[in-house]
């Protein structure tokens, strides 16, 4: 079984680590986005022409990006009825409780913090990969 995972991240430096990361698990169909509209306009609902992935099985979103920041594009992806169940989990290099606050009320279902060295990345993204993609039930109607 496949699993799909939307990563969105502004930081090509943090992008491409994120993707590293995630590349080594065979099960894991990484898409991405460069930012919040970006993102937007990949999660097209299903019957727009011109959409360019599948629903996700998890969004991994930054928080601080600029255009659109994560919270309010999580607050899009949860007004569209084909995402408004997709879990999202933001990561942020920030653990000020304002911007965790926001991001539960835009409809985050996790908060975690962005990883500060390779092996606590390493971690991070297994844990993702178990809990939110092979072990995580998510309702769909």
């Amino acid at each position: 079984m496949k699993y799909s995972l939307f990563v969105v991240e502004d930081d090509p430096v943090e992008l491409e680590l994120t993707l590293a990361n995630l590349s080594k698990y065979d099960d894991v169909e990484i898409r991405s986005a460069s930012d919040g509209e970006d993102a937007l306009n990949k999660l097209l609902p299903p019957t727009t022409t011109g959409r360019l992935i599948a629903t996700p099985a998890v969004i991994l979103m930054d928080v601080q990006m600029p255009r659109l920041s994560g919270i309010e594009t999580a607050r899009l992806v949860r007004a569209q009825p084909h995402t408004q169940k997709t879990p999202i989990v933001m990561l942020s290099n920030s653990d000020d409780p304002r911007d965790i606050e926001a991001a539960y009320l835009a409809g985050a279902n996790g908060y975690l913090r962005k990883p500060s060295s390779a092996s606590d990345a390493t971690k991070l993204f297994d844990s993702i990969v178990s809990f939110w993609l092979r072990n995580n039930i998510v309702a769909t109607d």
